[in-house]
């Protein structure tokens, strides 16, 4: 999977798996450490150019190719060794979900609340 594909499918995840409050928050740490990941691998990408530039221009530019293609491998890998996904559907937000409570909270309180009048209403008839 392309970078691109990765980080649009993982910031939607994340976004909507948190509150509002914090989706902000999930994205700026996504977007660090998707560029802190670059960072890091495009300095070991320099040192193996620095480390065969000996060699010539092209067979320094050749080892970085295969390095970062050891890195494309490997990421394949871990991705289809690790990463299950299961099948898409539809989910609410966290806000949404504790919409959804409230007001399944607050219906329980009006039905509870009629039971109860209905009682007392009852008791005086009988009483």
């Amino acid at each position: 999977m392309g970078i691109d594909i990765t980080f649009n499918v993982a910031t939607v995840f994340i976004s909507t798996s948190l509150s509002l409050a914090r989706q902000g928050l999930a994205g700026a740490l996504i977007s660090s450490l998707l560029y802190l990941a670059i960072a890091f691998w495009l300095a070991f990408a320099d040192v193996t150019q620095t480390q065969t530039a000996h060699l010539g221009l092209k067979k320094s530019y050749q080892a970085v190719f295969w390095f970062q293609l050891g890195c494309a491998v490997a990421s394949l890998v871990i991705f289809l060794a690790f990463v299950r996904i299961g099948e898409a559907k539809g989910q609410l937000t966290v806000d949404e979900r504790t919409e959804r409570e409230r007001e399944d909270l607050e219906a329980e309180k009006w039905e509870g609340g009629e039971d109860r009048r209905e009682e007392a209403e009852n008791s005086k008839e009988v009483g």
